[in-house]
């Protein structure tokens, strides 16, 4: 199955889990294409000051790896600056939030897999 790249909707969420601004997601593929295994694969995009505010994570784990832009995650209290390659898994029961305190676009893609 191909999926160009128009055929891909952007869906913008506000104040994500109380993080500020608005995120665009880009979903690489949808419920029954993750086959149980996962909640979400998608590409965010967050512009100056906009993210995802901290939560945890119960029977899952998310994966961010980043492809453009500086994003700052917080894993588990603690905050880190990523760059493109660079990615962060919050384990099961962890938490995490995603901030872009940049100038320049962030892009992440982000994998949420199922216990």
């Amino acid at each position: 199955m191909i999926k160009k790249a128009t055929d891909i909707e952007a869906v913008v969420k506000a104040e994500m889990l109380g993080g500020k601004g608005e995120v665009v997601f880009h979903h690489l593929a949808d419920k029954e294409q993750l086959l149980d295994h996962a909640r979400l694969f998608s590409i965010l995009t967050l512009e100056k000051g906009c993210g995802i505010g901290y939560h945890t994570h119960t029977g899952e784990r998310e994966f961010f790896y980043v492809l453009q832009g500086t994003p700052t995650v917080n894993d588990n209290g603690t905050e880190y600056v990523l760059h493109p390659g660079d990615s962060a898994m919050t384990e099961i029961g962890g938490g995490h939030s995603i901030e872009n305190r940049a100038e320049e676009t962030a892009r992440v893609l982000a994998l949420i897999m199922l216990q």
